[in-house]
C-alpha cells in the first residue's frame, strides 16, 4: 500500500517557490539596510563601544580639553 498525501498538503515545488520568494524578500531587506546610513551606524557603534567602557576617562579628558580649546583663540 502506498502512502497518500492529503489534497491540501503543499508539494515540494510549491515549498521551494515559497522559500525562494522569502529569500528574495530577505535579500531585498538586507540590500536596503546597507544603504548610505549603514557606514555611519557602524561608526557610531564603534565609537560607543570605545567610549562606553571608559566613560569617566572620556568625561575627564573632555573637561580638560574644552577649556584649552576655548582659550586657544
Amino acid at each position: 500500500m502506498t502512502p497518500t498525501r492529503p489534497a491540501s498538503a503543499p508539494t515540494p515545488t510549491l515549498l521551494l517557490e515559497d522559500h525562494l520568494h522569502t529569500l528574495r524578500a530577505h535579500l531585498g531587506q538586507c540590500r536596503h539596510a546597507r544603504g548610505p546610513m549603514f557606514a555611519l551606524g557602524c561608526l557610531a557603534e564603534r565609537v560607543h563601544a570605545r567610549v562606553a567602557g571608559r566613560f569617566v576617562t572620556t568625561v575627564m579628558v573632555a573637561v580638560a580639553v574644552l577649556p584649552l580649546a576655548a582659550s586657544w583663540s
